[in-house]
């Protein structure tokens, strides 16, 4: 059992990028994990992203910014155990991490975002990898990719990478394992 806070920035993926369009954002969150074995485990967060956005209107450049919470749910393979074996003693563990998550919009900074679904659906996947300091603690670095369906950020599909909206992520976080 393990329980982890953590921050830090993300950035949405987009083909049309406006000049003097934000790139970075933040984010931060709280996690809890659950170890069924020293292979695998579910991990279950709850975290904030802030998004700043640029789009075209009517021949005009808008910018908005809104915040969203996501709720997610990980299914965490170790492969450090999986390529090494099982040890109280490593000092670096790396693992994949994939599973649903639930995004719901909390402030509309632009009008024309009410007609953007304020709850999205998504998958997402990362990698977690943890620096043991000693066995309770921690220090983690964990990149991390999600898809969400193409109405969650953007007013055109035209700033989209595909027909999904992609944000990428990187968090720093500090755990402590019971």
């Amino acid at each position: 059992k393990a329980i982890s806070f953590q921050g830090g920035v993300n950035h949405q993926l987009r083909t049309v990028t406006y000049a003097g369009a934000s790139e970075l954002d933040f984010n931060f969150g709280v996690s809890g994990e659950y170890h069924f074995s020293p292979y695998s485990g579910a991990r279950a967060s709850v975290d904030y992203a802030h998004i700043t956005n640029t789009t075209m209107h009517n021949q005009d450049l808008i910018d908005y910014d809104f915040g969203n919470v996501n709720v997610s749910v990980d299914y965490l393979f170790d492969l450090s155990t999986l390529l090494a074996g099982y040890t109280k003693e490593r000092q670096i563990d790396v693992a994949l991490a994939m599973g649903p998550v639930l995004s719901s919009r909390l402030s509309e900074g632009y009008e024309l975002m009410n007609k953007l679904s304020s709850t999205s659906l998504g998958a997402q996947f990362s990698v977690p990898v943890q620096w043991h300091i000693n066995n309770n603690w921690g220090i983690s670095l964990e990149p991390r990719a999600r898809m969400f369906s193409k109405n969650y950020a953007n007013l055109s599909y035209k700033t989209n990478v595909g027909k999904t909206t992609k944000l990428i992520d990187v968090q720093l976080g500090l755990k402590y394992t019971f």
